[in-house]
């Protein structure tokens, strides 16, 4: 555990801009990051020395298996034996083991690095693989090979990892001196190398960049755990991924070089509640390389480039964005949670709130009425984790798809949830999604308001993406139905255990009128009926949206998200519309989809 250092003199001004602020933290500023770290530590945040020493011994075998399976290649294409010693690949690490902030029972991002006579449809995803399958540490085994960035999934000795492959064509051999910053391991090699090798440069750039190693670490398993906490963690989705929360959270040590972590926390929320997206975050300024390799990097002056919501922008040569697949409904939810923890954590320095506010876990299956489920089904567990990778990765075409309904129904927000639920409720192997929507009800009155929301063109066009993967079978399908709050299933909750619904006005005026039968005091139904009057009365908010209430936020926190929206002729939550859901044959008869319709 850590809570603070100091920042050495000739690295406090790193970055595109000056810092905001070089002043050395108060004792009270030291006192909290030592209360940050405490707490950190209840949730299991810190490896034990025991799993440490197992984490190395894994990688250890592994870079030894790729050792031997690297040098028999070069064997088999004709280099002699004494020189084959030298012709092989090594593992790199990269992400949250690489950055120092991995917890208890974490995944390892490793990199196998191999000369240019090595390549990855034969070499590694074929003869690879096979080693691997035979390795009695190895389970889990699942090779990726048309994925955006390839990769083997696998547990070794229990431990999840994932593999990516790099092949350099500049290298006959590999050097011991091999650095992967150096562009010149970026030559005529091809752009899925380009993306592997894109994690291990990122992530040293990101140490080199932030002025004081050990107080970014802090801050970013603060930040990480919150975010994974409050829902907000999945790149696939459209929210930040784990590189992306590390670049958010090094600006703000650039920003506040000899800040303390817990004063790192609170300045990342109060900057980026502030933050004028799509303006970008960047750790350096970008550069077109000195090679001359004219590899895009990202530019706001292209068309494409420019449409992005949310940039966080990677150092390493070639520049990319790292939040490319944020959507205006998840950033949205971003916006939002900053506001959430800028309030959280000004009440922590005031002793009005504790860390583990921040940490408390959202609140998704109690926010709406109505959910969308996307359930992944197959018949085999590995066909079930093929498929339900590549769809998942789809998702996000989805969200953008119902995204362009809010342009012109009464659909006015979507809330993804970032991780799927494995279970066997519908099907042996499935994995479900969930999506949270809010609907305006048009007034009785408005005779040329459509009152009804049909979803059928969105999931369509989501069903004919997926459905052209070469590798889907007929035993893989997707379907995709509503569901209202009361009707979700007892795995999304924790534990498996429902909690108690929030007091309708309903309820509460029966509660009222069976205290009034059981005494005749008139005080006591005076109280009761005050009490019915107070608990019913929702917040002032807009008028027509429906919402539903979090669990009740502390008093020392004013703002609440998803507060319950109003009808303004009645002063009490509207009547909410009810689905009507139509099943329709998808285009692939594999793959059931329901159509939904939305009937006020």
């Amino acid at each position: 555990m850590h809570s603070y250092t100091d920042t050495d003199e000739g690295r406090l001004h790193l970055g595109v801009s000056d810092p905001i602020s070089i002043t050395p933290p108060t004792a009270q500023d030291i006192l909290s990051s030592e209360e940050l770290d405490r707490v950190l530590g209840e949730y299991s945040l810190f490896e034990s020395q025991e799993e440490a020493q197992k984490r190395e011994v894994a990688l250890g075998r592994l870079n030894l298996i790729v050792r031997e399976w690297s040098k028999n290649i070069s064997i088999k294409k004709g280099i002699p034996e004494d020189e084959a010693q030298n012709a092989v690949a090594r593992i790199f690490t990269f992400g949250s083991y690489r950055l120092g902030v991995h917890g208890s029972g974490a995944d390892i991002d490793t990199l196998c690095v191999s000369p240019r006579h090595i390549d990855r449809e034969t070499d590694f995803f074929q003869t690879l693989c096979e080693i691997l399958s035979k390795d009695p540490d190895v389970s889990e085994l699942h090779p990726v090979p048309d994925a955006y960035v390839p990769v083997i999934k696998m547990k070794f000795n229990s431990i999840h990892m994932d593999l990516l492959f790099a092949q350099l064509s500049f290298y006959p051999t590999l050097p011991d001196s091999l650095e992967l910053a150096e562009e010149i391991n970026l030559k005529n090699i091809d752009e899925k190398s380009v993306l592997s090798l894109n994690g291990c440069r990122v992530t040293d750039s990101i140490l080199q960049l932030v002025p004081n190693v050990a107080n970014f670490r802090t801050a970013l398993r603060c930040i990480k755990h919150w975010a994974k906490r409050r829902c907000i963690y999945s790149n696939a989705i459209g929210y930040p991924g784990g590189v992306a929360w590390a670049l958010l959270t090094a600006r703000i040590c650039q920003l506040y070089p000899r800040a303390s972590p817990s004063t790192l926390v609170s300045r990342f929320f109060m900057v980026y509640e502030q933050w004028k997206w799509p303006a970008p975050v960047l750790l350096s300024h970008i550069s077109d390389g000195s090679l001359n390799l004219q590899m895009l990097v990202w530019n706001p002056k292209n068309p494409r480039d420019r449409k992005h919501l949310m940039p966080v922008i990677t150092p390493a040569y070639p520049a990319i964005n790292s939040l490319y697949n944020v959507s205006q409904s998840t950033l949205t939810v971003l916006k939002e949670e900053f506001a959430r923890g800028m309030n959280i954590t000004m009440n922590i320095g005031t002793k009005k709130a504790t860390w583990h506010t921040l940490f408390e876990p959202s609140n998704f299956f109690s926010l709406y009425k109505y959910y969308v489920r996307i359930d992944i089904f197959a018949e085999s567990p590995e066909d079930h984790r093929s498929w339900a990778g590549l769809v998942e990765s789809r998702l996000r075409v989805l969200i953008l798809r119902l995204e362009k309904l809010m342009l012109s129904t009464i659909l006015k927000r979507i809330h993804p949830f970032p991780t799927g639920y494995e279970n066997s409720e519908k099907h042996k192997y499935c994995t479900s999604f969930f999506m949270g929507l809010v609907v305006e009800v048009p007034k009785k009155n408005d005779a040329n308001q459509n009152r009804t929301l049909v979803l059928a063109s969105a999931i369509s066009d989501f069903n004919k993406i997926i459905s052209d993967w070469s590798q889907k079978k007929e035993t893989m399908g997707v379907d995709i139905t509503h569901v209202k709050r009361q009707n979700l299933p007892d795995f999304v909750f924790e534990g498996g255990v429902r909690p108690s619904p929030p007091p309708t006005t309903q309820r509460l005026k029966r509660t009222a009128s069976a205290a009034s039968l059981s005494s005749t005091s008139p005080n006591k139904v005076a109280a009761t009926a005050n009490t019915v009057r107070r608990l019913s009365s929702p917040p002032s908010t807009p008028s027509g949206t429906i919402s539903v209430s979090p669990s009740p936020t502390p008093s020392a926190l004013p703002l609440q998200i998803g507060q319950p929206l109003t009808n303004k002729r009645s002063n009490s939550v509207p009547e909410v519309p009810s689905f009507i859901v139509a099943k329709a044959q998808a285009s692939l008869s594999s793959t059931a989809m329901a159509f939904l319709f939305l009937q006020i």
